[in-house]
């Protein structure tokens, strides 16, 4: 019988890589991308739908909500999900820096970059 050390009682997951068999990997490789091919949209959605929500909620209260390093994968996510246009264009960043000199330099209204 194997005696759990302190540190595969925390990590369970070491027990399991020990009696791992090779011919296992093409079978789990494929469950992992069926997973992710389902859970990760679903992610995305949830994300979008949740700053929908709190961007309107700032928006009752005259906050306006901005986004630093809004570029690459990050940006198209926000185009296609329809987030850019609802937070507006204006209200996205490349930078972080881009972003507090507009808030700063415009006051509660950020500047187009």
């Amino acid at each position: 019988m194997h005696h759990k050390t302190k540190i595969t009682s925390w990590l369970t997951g070491l027990d399991i890589i020990r009696t791992y068999r090779r011919e296992w990997f093409g079978s789990d490789f494929v469950a992992g991308l069926s997973i992710a091919a389902v859970a990760l949209p679903i992610g995305i959605a949830y994300s979008a739908y949740t700053l929908k929500l709190l961007r309107a909620e700032l928006a009752e209260q005259e906050i306006v909500l901005g986004i630093a390093r809004a570029r690459g994968l990050f940006r198209m996510m926000l185009d296609r999900s329809g987030l850019a246009e609802s937070i507006g264009s204006q209200n996205l960043f490349h930078t972080v820096h881009a972003g507090a000199e507009s808030f700063l330099r415009d006051g509660s209204q950020p500047a187009t970059r």
